[in-house]
């Protein structure tokens, strides 16, 4: 029974924690907005051709919406710790292993747009590394093992849940299967970003922009969240459906970036004189760009092909 309280106690405290970080994410994001009015007309920050379709106004816009998002999502899974749902320790490891497979590059993306927008001293980029470190592999390891644990297994599983006392729909999906649902997410708000980049995409060869890139962006989105709603309910389908677009992006930004000069991506992309003049100092290869676009869509087909399982062997466990 004390073992049981301290548990108890312990959920509270990780899910007023997360609450109170997702909320001020929130909070953060929308005080970001003010951001815009430093590119004004006048202000210090303005320059000629800021606006939509320029590569800053673009990047507040993917900051924000990564707050946003990570506020969200840090909000539901405190929701779930504080009321001790069932299902909070199956999407706490889906989520963990999702930002392990996704954290390298999403780190190393910030950190370049960190390095490039702030002037820090060396001790502090030291400082920033090592915390990035810390929070990409050892902890999220650590969290694995103690939702895993069979004493916090046992805990949810004798919780009661005046809600649903029964098997909650989530519960039937494989921590896999969530995991690969929430790489798939993020990848339609990698999409969604390229809308402000002249709406830039990868065809076999050459950059499509401009609304047809954009109306290209928009297939494959809907076609993603299809398959999303498919994958929740372990359907064939959307396994096979999953392989197939996952692949052919892989297909689809290889030839294409192997085949650009960085110049070109420049150009496909039209930003302001003052933003390409910069841009193009920048000594970036074809082959940065197809590494960068397939780092994260590489071991999401590997992934694909591992939950095979779980779509044709449904009467395995589902853990």
């Amino acid at each position: 029974m004390e073992t049981e309280q301290k548990t108890k106690r312990l959920f509270k405290i990780i899910g007023i924690l997360l609450l109170a970080i997702g909320i001020s994410c929130g909070l953060l994001a929308t005080a970001e907005m003010y951001c815009y009015y430093l590119f004004s007309p006048g202000d210090r920050m303005h320059y000629e051709g800021f606006g939509f379709g320029s590569f800053m106004f673009g990047l507040i816009a993917a900051q924000n919406i990564g707050f946003y998002v990570i506020s969200f999502t840090l909000i539901v899974i405190g929701y779930g710790h504080l009321k001790m749902k069932k299902w909070i320790a199956k999407v706490s490891i889906a989520f963990l292993n999702f930002w392990l497979i996704t954290g390298i590059p999403v780190i190393g993306i910030a950190l370049f747009v960190l390095a490039g927008v702030k002037d820090m001293s060396v001790a502090i980029a030291f400082m920033v590394v090592a915390i990035c470190i810390l929070f990409y592999f050892p902890i999220p390891s650590l969290l694995i093992r103690f939702y895993k644990s069979s004493r916090i297994t046992g805990f949810l599983s004798a919780a009661e849940d005046t809600e649903n006392k029964g098997r909650s729909w989530i519960s039937k999906v494989p921590d896999s299967v969530l995991t690969l649902i929430f790489i798939i997410i993020l990848i339609i708000l990698i999409f969604f970003i390229l809308i402000f980049f002249n709406g830039i995409f990868p065809v076999f060869g050459t950059f499509i922009h401009g609304l047809a890139g954009i109306l290209i962006i928009d297939v494959v989105t809907a076609g993603m969240i299809v398959l999303i709603l498919g994958l929740f309910k372990l359907q064939k389908w959307s396994w096979v459906g999953t392989l197939i677009i996952i692949g052919l992006l892989i297909a689809s930004t290889l030839s294409t970036f192997l085949n650009s000069s960085y110049q070109d991506i420049l150009t496909a992309m039209n930003f302001p004189a003052y933003e390409m003049a910069i841009l193009e100092k920048i000594p970036a290869q074809e082959y940065h760009f197809a590494l960068l676009s397939n780092i994260i869509l590489i071991p999401t087909f590997i992934l694909v092909i591992l939950v095979r399982k779980h779509f044709y062997n449904k009467t395995k466990s589902v853990n």
